[in-house]
């Protein structure tokens, strides 16, 4: 069961990509008073500026290199093919809580290029072994954070990682899109979260079912 530790009301969150999943996360922590740096190669991004026009106090765009001194959080909106070129980029990632959203899926949605012995969780965490990682955000659509609501029923955050500290912390952030939070275990638990994600997109992109869906752990 989930156990929040502690609530911190506002929190500096750093979010590496403006992509939907970057964009998504972001505007949704902007209303609930949080502060957003964005990495930015190109400061004329229109969903960046979108964002800047929306909330000019509370969003922020930096390089990549500066964006992890802003907080004590960052969140990886990227695709799995670009980590190992960003993670170095990222500078000190010392007691850094990295929320990884990424999900290694194959070109035309062919599958995961890792599972199973492995996540991209785990590969993250090897490459920032002073961070600690917390898998989150990667088995529900990011079309569906205004209204996580299905049918009368909250979808689960499935969430999982080794720092008990960092897993509420990125439990209250969860909290704060709507979703109810099941801490599922340590991080090694990826290698499932991740193939739960792939399970998400074949039903919503190959099977007929369409975006709006989402998994849910159902209790007595």
């Amino acid at each position: 069961m989930y156990i929040p530790l502690f609530v911190i009301p506002m929190k500096k969150i750093s979010i590496i990509g403006i992509g939907n999943v970057g964009r998504g996360l972001g505007e949704i922590w902007l209303e609930k008073g949080h502060e957003i740096r964005y990495d930015l190669r190109n400061e004329q991004n229109p969903a960046f500026l979108k964002l800047k026009e929306k909330y000019p106090f509370k969003v922020h765009g930096r390089p990549v290199n500066e964006v992890s001194d802003y907080s004590d959080i960052l969140v990886l909106a990227v695709p799995y093919s670009s980590i190992e070129e960003i993670i170095p980029q990222l500078g000190d990632l010392s007691n850094k809580i990295i929320i990884d959203c990424a999900n290694p899926v194959q070109p035309k949605l062919a599958g995961l290029s890792v599972g199973l012995s492995t996540s991209a969780a785990e590969e993250i965490a090897r490459l920032a072994p002073k961070a600690h990682v917390v898998k989150a955000f990667n088995s529900v659509g990011m079309g569906n954070l205004n209204n996580l609501i299905f049918n009368g029923i909250t979808a689960d955050a499935f969430l999982c990682g080794d720092d008990e500290r960092s897993k509420s912390v990125v439990g209250e952030l969860a909290k704060d899109l709507g979703f109810n939070v099941v801490d599922v275990g340590p991080l090694t638990q990826a290698r499932y979260l991740e193939p739960l994600a792939m399970l998400w997109i074949s039903m919503a992109y190959q099977q007929g079912y369409g975006q709006e869906i989402a998994f849910k752990l159902l209790t007595k």
